[in-house]
Parts: structure tokens; sequence; C-alpha cells
């Protein structure tokens, strides 16, 4: 009889979270996705949180709820986009979060404002956001997030 394999759970949480969020900016990036992209996307995406309330931090729940609504805008859902997108604006503002996780959540809820079709919050959010993106410390994760900002799908709100 072999001997029983241990497994450090919490890391396997962690190894699992992070798999399932790398694998959906390839997909997220598709020019040609198909439903069953679609479907694996939005799988990914509550996969990765799942593993990540199991063994992360509470940034990493933010993350990853700020990953569910750029998933659901990309997909057009204006219901989840805006629910998680919530979600990630409370968390960021529960726990502190500022620099680059600030500026995100901004940009989640200016674009699932976008998609909503609520030009005011749009606004409002984008403009949060272009604000907090001057106080990420890093250059590199500025110019990152400014990147993203720029990029689409802003639904012809911008």
């Amino acid at each position: 009889m072999s001997d029983p394999v241990i497994i450090n759970e919490p890391a396997a949480h962690r190894k699992f979270a992070a798999d399932c969020f790398n694998k959906i900016w390839p997909l997220l990036e598709k020019k040609d996705r198909t439903s069953d992209d679609n479907e694996l996307l939005v799988h990914l995406a509550h996969a990765s949180l799942y593993h990540w309330l199991q063994a992360g931090a509470p940034v990493n729940e933010q993350r990853g709820e700020w990953m569910l609504a750029r998933v659901y805008t990309v997909l057009g859902d204006t219901a989840y986009s805006m629910h998680h997108a919530k979600r990630c604006l409370a968390l960021t503002e529960k726990h502190g979060f500022r620099d680059f996780d600030l500026a995100y959540a901004y940009e989640a809820m200016a674009r699932a404002s976008a998609l909503s079709h609520l030009p005011v919050e749009c606004k409002k959010y984008l403009e949060l956001a272009r604000k907090a993106a001057e106080e990420i410390a890093e250059k590199e994760d500025r110019e990152l997030f400014l990147n993203d900002l720029s990029s689409e799908p802003w639904f012809g709100m911008k």
C-alpha cells in the first residue's frame, strides 16, 4: 500500500485561485470568443473567488469581486456586473484599500454603470478612478491601470 498523499489545503486553494484567475485573461482578450468560452469565463471567475475565500486575504476577495464584475461587464450582464462591482467597492471601503485596488474598484463601478446606461454614475466613478490613479504609488501599476481604463468596453459612455 502506498503512503497517503498529504495536501496543504490552504496552499492548494491559493494555487487554484491564482490559476483560475490567470486563465481568465486570454479568454477576455480573445476576439472570437464562443458561447462555451463565455461560460468558461464565468466558471473560472467564480472558482477563483471561491478558492480565495478559502485561503486568501480580504484583498483577494476584493480582487475576485472585481474580476467577476469585469467578466460580467464584458459579457453584457448588467445585473451581475453591477452586483459584483458594488461588492468590490464595498470591500474596498470596508478594508480601507487604496492605491491600485481603489482605482480598480472605481473602474468596475464606472464600467458597470456604463453597461447599465447610467451616464451620471459612469462619469462620477470614471472621475474617481482617474483621481485614484494619480495616487497609485508604483509607476508600473499606474501605467497598467491607465491602459486598462482606456480599453473597451465602455458602451459609448466614456
